[in-house]
Protein backbone atom coordinates (compact mmCIF):
# COMPACT_ATOMS: atom_id res chain seq x y z
CA UNK A 1 0.00 0.00 0.00
CA UNK A 2 2.97 2.22 0.82
CA UNK A 3 6.64 1.95 -1.08
CA UNK A 4 9.04 4.01 1.13
CA UNK A 5 12.66 5.00 -0.44
CA UNK A 6 15.09 7.82 0.41
CA UNK A 7 16.62 10.21 -1.61
CA UNK A 8 19.39 11.36 0.78
CA UNK A 9 17.50 13.30 3.52
CA UNK A 10 14.16 12.95 1.81
CA UNK A 11 12.07 9.73 2.15
CA UNK A 12 9.37 9.40 -0.50
CA UNK A 13 6.26 8.07 -0.27
CA UNK A 14 4.98 5.90 -2.77
CA UNK A 15 1.00 5.11 -2.79
CA UNK A 16 0.47 1.96 -3.92
CA UNK A 17 -3.33 0.92 -4.14
CA UNK A 18 -4.52 0.53 -7.92
CA UNK A 19 -6.13 1.27 -9.83
CA UNK A 20 -6.67 4.94 -8.59
CA UNK A 21 -4.80 4.87 -5.48
CA UNK A 22 -7.92 5.34 -3.16
CA UNK A 23 -7.68 6.25 0.22
CA UNK A 24 -8.41 2.85 1.94
CA UNK A 25 -8.27 2.19 5.37
CA UNK A 26 -5.00 0.08 4.62
CA UNK A 27 -3.61 3.08 2.89
CA UNK A 28 -4.41 5.72 5.87
CA UNK A 29 -3.10 3.48 8.57
CA UNK A 30 0.52 2.96 6.35
CA UNK A 31 0.59 6.75 5.96
CA UNK A 32 -0.24 7.06 9.49
CA UNK A 33 1.94 5.04 11.03
CA UNK A 34 4.88 6.10 8.04
CA UNK A 35 4.78 9.74 9.26
CA UNK A 36 4.31 8.93 13.33
CA UNK A 37 7.73 6.95 12.63
CA UNK A 38 9.59 9.42 10.46
CA UNK A 39 9.08 11.90 12.33
CA UNK A 40 9.80 10.74 15.87
CA UNK A 41 12.71 8.80 14.75
CA UNK A 42 14.03 11.63 12.69
CA UNK A 43 14.76 8.91 9.88
CA UNK A 44 14.27 11.95 7.26
CA UNK A 45 14.11 15.26 7.49
CA UNK A 46 11.43 16.09 5.13
CA UNK A 47 9.36 14.05 2.52
CA UNK A 48 7.57 13.48 -0.78
CA UNK A 49 4.65 11.65 -1.44
CA UNK A 50 2.98 10.81 -4.57
CA UNK A 51 0.73 7.69 -6.17
CA UNK A 52 1.73 5.15 -8.46
CA UNK A 53 0.49 4.44 -11.89
CA UNK A 54 -2.08 7.17 -13.47
CA UNK A 55 -3.02 8.41 -10.23
CA UNK A 56 -1.77 10.69 -7.38
CA UNK A 57 -4.98 9.58 -5.37
CA UNK A 58 -8.33 9.63 -7.09
CA UNK A 59 -10.40 9.89 -3.54
CA UNK A 60 -11.92 8.00 -0.72
CA UNK A 61 -12.62 4.32 -0.91
CA UNK A 62 -16.59 4.42 -2.04
CA UNK A 63 -16.65 0.92 -0.99
CA UNK A 64 -16.35 2.00 2.88
CA UNK A 65 -18.90 4.45 2.31
CA UNK A 66 -22.16 3.70 4.98
CA UNK A 67 -19.91 1.08 6.92
CA UNK A 68 -18.59 2.20 10.41
CA UNK A 69 -15.35 3.99 10.06
CA UNK A 70 -11.84 2.70 10.95
CA UNK A 71 -9.43 4.85 12.94
CA UNK A 72 -7.48 6.44 11.79
CA UNK A 73 -10.39 8.31 9.73
CA UNK A 74 -9.00 10.97 6.78
CA UNK A 75 -9.29 14.27 8.80
CA UNK A 76 -7.30 13.09 11.42
CA UNK A 77 -4.65 11.41 9.24
CA UNK A 78 -4.44 14.89 6.99
CA UNK A 79 -3.81 16.81 10.92
CA UNK A 80 -0.88 14.66 11.60
CA UNK A 81 0.99 15.23 8.01
CA UNK A 82 -0.03 19.00 8.67
CA UNK A 83 1.09 19.37 12.32
CA UNK A 84 4.40 17.33 11.48
CA UNK A 85 7.98 19.30 11.53
CA UNK A 86 8.84 17.28 8.78
CA UNK A 87 7.95 19.07 5.77
CA UNK A 88 6.12 17.22 2.50
CA UNK A 89 5.97 18.17 -1.13
CA UNK A 90 3.08 16.66 -2.95
CA UNK A 91 4.32 15.60 -6.09
CA UNK A 92 0.91 14.99 -8.34
CA UNK A 93 0.14 13.58 -11.61
CA UNK A 94 -3.39 11.98 -13.50
CA UNK A 95 -5.91 13.42 -10.68
CA UNK A 96 -6.19 14.51 -7.00
CA UNK A 97 -9.44 14.41 -6.50
CA UNK A 98 -11.63 14.75 -3.35
CA UNK A 99 -9.23 12.81 -0.69
CA UNK A 100 -6.84 12.93 -2.27
CA UNK A 101 -6.85 16.56 -2.76
CA UNK A 102 -7.51 17.26 0.88
CA UNK A 103 -4.47 14.70 1.23
CA UNK A 104 -2.39 17.32 -0.74
CA UNK A 105 -3.73 20.47 0.98
CA UNK A 106 -2.21 18.83 4.34
CA UNK A 107 1.23 18.87 3.15
CA UNK A 108 3.31 22.16 2.50
CA UNK A 109 3.86 22.57 -0.74
CA UNK A 110 2.09 21.16 -3.65
CA UNK A 111 3.50 20.40 -7.36
CA UNK A 112 1.41 18.80 -10.41
CA UNK A 113 2.14 17.78 -13.86
CA UNK A 114 0.36 19.80 -16.30
CA UNK A 115 -2.38 17.12 -17.61
CA UNK A 116 -3.46 16.85 -14.28
CA UNK A 117 -6.77 17.22 -12.81
CA UNK A 118 -8.06 18.66 -9.33
CA UNK A 119 -11.66 18.38 -7.93
CA UNK A 120 -13.79 18.66 -4.94
CA UNK A 121 -16.71 16.38 -6.94
CA UNK A 122 -18.13 14.78 -3.40
CA UNK A 123 -21.45 16.40 -4.00
CA UNK A 124 -22.04 13.87 -7.09
CA UNK A 125 -22.29 11.35 -4.29
CA UNK A 126 -24.34 13.22 -2.10
CA UNK A 127 -21.76 14.40 0.32
CA UNK A 128 -19.43 17.44 0.81
CA UNK A 129 -15.70 17.23 1.58
CA UNK A 130 -15.29 15.85 4.84
CA UNK A 131 -11.43 16.25 5.77
CA UNK A 132 -11.04 19.79 5.52
CA UNK A 133 -11.84 20.77 1.97
CA UNK A 134 -14.37 23.52 2.85
CA UNK A 135 -11.85 25.13 5.03
CA UNK A 136 -8.23 25.09 3.63
CA UNK A 137 -9.26 25.86 -0.20
CA UNK A 138 -11.25 28.96 0.59
CA UNK A 139 -8.20 30.11 2.74
CA UNK A 140 -5.59 29.26 -0.02
CA UNK A 141 -8.12 30.17 -3.17
CA UNK A 142 -11.09 32.43 -1.92
CA UNK A 143 -14.82 32.26 -1.02
CA UNK A 144 -15.85 32.45 -4.28
CA UNK A 145 -12.84 29.23 -6.25
CA UNK A 146 -14.08 27.63 -3.34
CA UNK A 147 -17.90 27.50 -3.88
CA UNK A 148 -17.20 26.49 -7.50
CA UNK A 149 -14.95 23.72 -6.42
CA UNK A 150 -17.48 22.47 -4.18
CA UNK A 151 -20.44 22.61 -6.37
CA UNK A 152 -19.29 21.93 -9.98
CA UNK A 153 -18.23 18.75 -11.45
CA UNK A 154 -16.03 19.73 -13.96
CA UNK A 155 -12.24 19.60 -12.17
CA UNK A 156 -9.27 21.80 -12.57
CA UNK A 157 -6.70 21.77 -15.13
CA UNK A 158 -3.34 22.22 -13.32
CA UNK A 159 -2.93 25.67 -15.14
CA UNK A 160 -6.21 26.80 -13.11
CA UNK A 161 -5.44 25.14 -10.38
CA UNK A 162 -1.78 27.29 -10.65
CA UNK A 163 -3.69 30.34 -11.41
CA UNK A 164 -6.11 30.11 -7.86
CA UNK A 165 -3.48 29.18 -5.84
CA UNK A 166 -4.32 25.38 -4.78
CA UNK A 167 -0.91 24.47 -6.24
CA UNK A 168 2.58 25.80 -6.41
CA UNK A 169 3.99 24.69 -9.61
CA UNK A 170 3.41 22.89 -12.75
CA UNK A 171 5.98 20.89 -14.13
CA UNK A 172 6.93 18.08 -16.64
CA UNK A 173 6.27 14.68 -16.23
CA UNK A 174 9.42 13.06 -15.96
CA UNK A 175 10.87 16.00 -13.61
CA UNK A 176 8.04 15.56 -10.85
CA UNK A 177 9.60 13.50 -8.48
CA UNK A 178 13.23 14.92 -9.06
CA UNK A 179 11.53 18.63 -9.20
CA UNK A 180 9.44 17.38 -5.57
CA UNK A 181 12.93 16.22 -3.82
CA UNK A 182 14.90 19.81 -4.77
CA UNK A 183 11.45 21.48 -3.18
CA UNK A 184 11.75 19.19 -0.26
CA UNK A 185 16.07 19.65 0.66
CA UNK A 186 15.07 23.49 0.27
CA UNK A 187 12.22 23.44 2.94
CA UNK A 188 14.81 21.52 5.55
CA UNK A 189 15.53 23.83 8.33
CA UNK A 190 12.61 26.35 7.03
CA UNK A 191 9.51 27.33 9.17
CA UNK A 192 6.74 24.83 7.94
CA UNK A 193 4.06 26.43 6.01
CA UNK A 194 0.77 25.08 6.78
CA UNK A 195 -2.33 25.52 5.21
CA UNK A 196 -4.38 25.49 8.10
CA UNK A 197 -3.15 28.16 9.65
CA UNK A 198 -3.09 30.77 6.95
CA UNK A 199 -6.07 33.42 7.47
CA UNK A 200 -9.80 33.28 7.62
CA UNK A 201 -10.68 34.12 3.84
CA UNK A 202 -12.43 37.47 3.41
CA UNK A 203 -16.11 37.86 3.27
CA UNK A 204 -17.40 37.57 -0.41
CA UNK A 205 -21.11 38.15 0.42
CA UNK A 206 -22.45 38.82 -3.40
CA UNK A 207 -20.73 35.12 -3.79
CA UNK A 208 -22.09 34.05 -0.72
CA UNK A 209 -25.86 35.05 -1.48
CA UNK A 210 -25.55 34.15 -5.08
CA UNK A 211 -24.59 30.73 -4.25
CA UNK A 212 -27.03 30.37 -1.41
CA UNK A 213 -29.96 31.41 -3.53
CA UNK A 214 -28.84 28.80 -6.77
CA UNK A 215 -28.37 25.89 -4.34
CA UNK A 216 -30.44 26.63 -1.16
CA UNK A 217 -33.74 28.33 -2.55
CA UNK A 218 -33.81 27.95 -5.96
CA UNK A 219 -32.26 23.76 -5.75
CA UNK A 220 -33.54 22.83 -1.82
CA UNK A 221 -33.93 19.02 -3.04
CA UNK A 222 -30.01 18.90 -3.19
CA UNK A 223 -29.39 18.63 -0.06
CA UNK A 224 -25.44 17.81 -0.19
CA UNK A 225 -24.57 21.26 -2.19
CA UNK A 226 -26.47 23.24 -0.07
CA UNK A 227 -24.42 21.75 2.71
CA UNK A 228 -20.94 22.18 1.18
CA UNK A 229 -21.72 25.86 0.09
CA UNK A 230 -23.09 26.67 4.37
CA UNK A 231 -19.72 25.07 4.97
CA UNK A 232 -17.22 26.99 2.91
CA UNK A 233 -18.88 29.75 4.49
CA UNK A 234 -18.24 28.91 8.00
CA UNK A 235 -14.72 28.86 6.67
CA UNK A 236 -15.00 33.00 6.84
CA UNK A 237 -16.34 32.80 10.85
CA UNK A 238 -14.57 29.83 12.56
CA UNK A 239 -11.05 28.67 12.87
CA UNK A 240 -9.55 25.91 11.51
CA UNK A 241 -10.24 23.15 14.21
CA UNK A 242 -13.67 24.54 14.92
CA UNK A 243 -14.70 24.73 10.92
CA UNK A 244 -13.21 21.29 10.35
CA UNK A 245 -15.90 20.01 13.10
CA UNK A 246 -18.76 21.64 11.56
CA UNK A 247 -17.26 20.51 8.22
CA UNK A 248 -17.18 16.85 9.82
CA UNK A 249 -20.64 16.91 11.40
CA UNK A 250 -22.51 18.41 7.98
CA UNK A 251 -20.72 15.24 6.24
CA UNK A 252 -21.65 12.67 8.62
CA UNK A 253 -25.56 13.90 8.50
CA UNK A 254 -25.01 13.61 4.64
CA UNK A 255 -23.59 10.57 4.80
CA UNK A 256 -26.25 9.04 7.00
CA UNK A 257 -29.21 10.62 4.94
CA UNK A 258 -30.79 8.94 1.71
CA UNK A 259 -29.53 11.09 -0.80
CA UNK A 260 -26.09 9.71 -0.24
CA UNK A 261 -27.60 5.79 -0.42
CA UNK A 262 -28.99 6.78 -3.87
CA UNK A 263 -26.44 8.23 -5.64
CA UNK A 264 -24.10 5.63 -4.22
CA UNK A 265 -26.01 2.83 -5.12
CA UNK A 266 -26.86 4.74 -8.93
CA UNK A 267 -22.49 4.86 -8.99
CA UNK A 268 -22.04 1.46 -8.06
CA UNK A 269 -25.23 0.18 -10.90
CA UNK A 270 -23.53 2.36 -13.26
CA UNK A 271 -20.53 0.59 -13.27
CA UNK A 272 -21.88 -2.56 -13.14
CA UNK A 273 -23.81 -2.14 -16.45
CA UNK A 274 -20.65 -1.37 -18.40
CA UNK A 275 -19.41 -4.24 -17.44
CA UNK A 276 -20.88 -6.82 -19.81
CA UNK A 277 -19.73 -10.48 -18.92
CA UNK A 278 -20.00 -11.84 -22.76
CA UNK A 279 -17.64 -9.45 -23.98
CA UNK A 280 -14.59 -11.82 -22.41
CA UNK A 281 -16.38 -14.64 -24.22
CA UNK A 282 -17.84 -13.32 -27.73
CA UNK A 283 -16.55 -12.71 -30.93
CA UNK A 284 -16.71 -9.70 -32.19
CA UNK A 285 -19.02 -9.03 -35.52
CA UNK A 286 -17.82 -7.63 -39.01
CA UNK A 287 -19.78 -4.24 -39.11
CA UNK A 288 -19.44 -2.18 -42.17
CA UNK A 289 -22.94 -1.76 -43.78
CA UNK A 290 -25.96 -0.19 -41.39
CA UNK A 291 -29.38 1.04 -41.98
CA UNK A 292 -31.34 3.01 -40.53
CA UNK A 293 -35.09 3.00 -40.30
CA UNK A 294 -36.44 6.42 -39.89
CA UNK A 295 -34.80 9.64 -40.70
CA UNK A 296 -36.45 12.24 -38.07
CA UNK A 297 -34.28 13.98 -35.49
CA UNK A 298 -32.89 10.56 -33.81
CA UNK A 299 -32.78 8.63 -37.02
CA UNK A 300 -30.99 11.22 -38.62
CA UNK A 301 -28.24 11.78 -35.29
CA UNK A 302 -27.72 7.52 -35.31
CA UNK A 303 -27.54 7.80 -39.22
CA UNK A 304 -24.61 10.67 -38.89
CA UNK A 305 -22.82 9.01 -36.28
CA UNK A 306 -22.66 5.66 -38.41
CA UNK A 307 -21.13 7.57 -41.24
CA UNK A 308 -18.59 9.50 -39.09
CA UNK A 309 -17.75 6.06 -37.37
CA UNK A 310 -16.69 4.78 -40.94
CA UNK A 311 -19.92 3.08 -42.25
CA UNK A 312 -21.67 2.91 -45.10
CA UNK A 313 -25.40 3.68 -44.71
CA UNK A 314 -28.81 3.37 -45.76
CA UNK A 315 -31.78 5.15 -44.80
CA UNK A 316 -35.03 4.21 -44.97
CA UNK A 317 -38.18 6.09 -44.83
CA UNK A 318 -42.29 5.33 -45.65
CA UNK A 319 -41.86 7.53 -49.07
CA UNK A 320 -38.98 9.00 -51.15
CA UNK A 321 -40.30 12.48 -49.72
CA UNK A 322 -39.22 11.15 -46.48
CA UNK A 323 -36.39 9.76 -47.46
CA UNK A 324 -35.04 13.14 -49.10
CA UNK A 325 -36.19 14.77 -45.72
CA UNK A 326 -33.71 12.55 -44.06
CA UNK A 327 -31.16 13.21 -46.02
CA UNK A 328 -31.36 16.73 -45.24
CA UNK A 329 -31.18 16.32 -41.72
CA UNK A 330 -28.30 14.38 -41.85
CA UNK A 331 -26.34 16.71 -44.20
CA UNK A 332 -27.77 19.66 -41.54
CA UNK A 333 -25.71 17.54 -38.55
CA UNK A 334 -22.06 16.73 -41.14
CA UNK A 335 -22.95 20.33 -41.87
CA UNK A 336 -22.16 21.75 -38.45
CA UNK A 337 -19.43 19.17 -38.04
CA UNK A 338 -17.95 21.09 -40.54
CA UNK A 339 -18.96 24.39 -39.21
CA UNK A 340 -17.11 23.20 -35.86
CA UNK A 341 -14.20 22.15 -37.57
CA UNK A 342 -14.37 18.40 -36.94
CA UNK A 343 -14.63 17.18 -40.54
CA UNK A 344 -13.41 18.91 -43.83
CA UNK A 345 -15.75 19.71 -46.48
CA UNK A 346 -14.15 17.18 -48.85
CA UNK A 347 -15.29 14.73 -46.13
CA UNK A 348 -18.79 15.63 -45.98
CA UNK A 349 -19.12 15.64 -49.44
CA UNK A 350 -17.18 11.77 -49.67
CA UNK A 351 -19.47 10.39 -47.27
CA UNK A 352 -23.15 12.13 -48.68
CA UNK A 353 -22.38 11.00 -51.87
CA UNK A 354 -20.59 7.48 -51.80
CA UNK A 355 -21.18 6.24 -47.80
CA UNK A 356 -24.79 7.59 -47.36
CA UNK A 357 -28.13 6.30 -49.43
CA UNK A 358 -31.85 6.73 -48.96
CA UNK A 359 -34.30 5.21 -49.87
CA UNK A 360 -38.18 3.50 -48.98
CA UNK A 361 -37.81 0.13 -49.94
CA UNK A 362 -36.52 -1.94 -47.23
CA UNK A 363 -34.87 -4.17 -49.65
CA UNK A 364 -31.98 -1.67 -50.25
CA UNK A 365 -31.38 -3.40 -46.78
CA UNK A 366 -30.21 -6.79 -47.81
CA UNK A 367 -26.55 -6.48 -47.71
CA UNK A 368 -26.31 -4.58 -43.91
CA UNK A 369 -25.15 -5.63 -41.33
CA UNK A 370 -26.89 -4.06 -38.59
CA UNK A 371 -30.34 -2.04 -38.73
CA UNK A 372 -31.28 0.11 -36.24
CA UNK A 373 -34.94 1.22 -36.33
CA UNK A 374 -35.32 4.97 -34.95
CA UNK A 375 -39.40 5.44 -35.59
CA UNK A 376 -42.55 6.42 -33.76
CA UNK A 377 -42.91 4.81 -30.34
CA UNK A 378 -45.78 2.59 -30.91
CA UNK A 379 -45.80 -0.99 -30.82
CA UNK A 380 -47.56 -1.95 -33.56
CA UNK A 381 -45.22 0.26 -36.17
CA UNK A 382 -42.83 -1.52 -34.34
CA UNK A 383 -43.75 -4.85 -35.26
CA UNK A 384 -44.18 -3.75 -38.51
CA UNK A 385 -41.27 -2.62 -39.32
CA UNK A 386 -39.37 -5.40 -37.91
CA UNK A 387 -41.26 -8.14 -39.64
CA UNK A 388 -40.26 -6.05 -42.84
CA UNK A 389 -36.34 -6.36 -41.59
CA UNK A 390 -37.04 -10.09 -41.30
CA UNK A 391 -37.65 -10.51 -44.32
CA UNK A 392 -35.07 -7.94 -46.12
CA UNK A 393 -31.88 -8.62 -44.11
CA UNK A 394 -29.05 -11.26 -44.57
CA UNK A 395 -29.29 -13.97 -42.39
CA UNK A 396 -26.43 -13.10 -39.49
CA UNK A 397 -27.59 -9.02 -39.60
CA UNK A 398 -28.06 -7.57 -36.55
CA UNK A 399 -32.26 -5.74 -36.17
CA UNK A 400 -31.42 -3.54 -33.38
CA UNK A 401 -34.33 -1.22 -31.79
CA UNK A 402 -34.02 2.54 -30.66
CA UNK A 403 -36.73 2.57 -28.36
CA UNK A 404 -36.72 4.20 -25.34
CA UNK A 405 -39.65 1.39 -23.65
CA UNK A 406 -41.11 -0.83 -25.51
CA UNK A 407 -40.96 -4.45 -24.32
CA UNK A 408 -37.92 -5.74 -26.86
CA UNK A 409 -38.84 -9.18 -26.81
CA UNK A 410 -42.32 -8.47 -27.75
CA UNK A 411 -40.81 -6.85 -30.86
CA UNK A 412 -38.36 -9.57 -31.70
CA UNK A 413 -41.47 -11.64 -32.26
CA UNK A 414 -42.66 -10.18 -34.93
CA UNK A 415 -39.77 -12.35 -36.46
CA UNK A 416 -38.52 -15.37 -37.24
CA UNK A 417 -35.17 -14.51 -35.66
CA UNK A 418 -35.43 -13.31 -32.21
CA UNK A 419 -32.67 -14.02 -30.85
CA UNK A 420 -31.01 -11.85 -33.60
CA UNK A 421 -33.01 -8.72 -32.00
Amino acid sequence: MLDITHSGDIAILTITNPPVNALSHAVRLALFETFDTLSHEKKAKAVVLTGAGRFFVAGADITEFGKPPKAPILPDLIALIEESPLPAVAAIHGAALGGGLELALACSHRIAVEKTKFALPETQLGLIPGAGGTQRVPRLCGIENAMKMVTSTKPLSAKEALDIGLIDECVNEERLIERATEIANSLIGEARRRVGQLPKPAVDQEAIDRYRKTFIAERPGQFALSQAVESVIASTELDLDEGAKQERARFMTCMEGPERAGLIHAFFADRRAAKVPELKTGEARDVSAAGVIGGGTMGAGIAASMLLSGLSVTMIERDEEAATAGFERVKGILDGSVKRGKLAETERDALLSGKFKVGSDYALLGEADLTVEAVFEDMDVKKTVFAELDRAMKPGAILASNTSYLDINEIAGATARPEAV
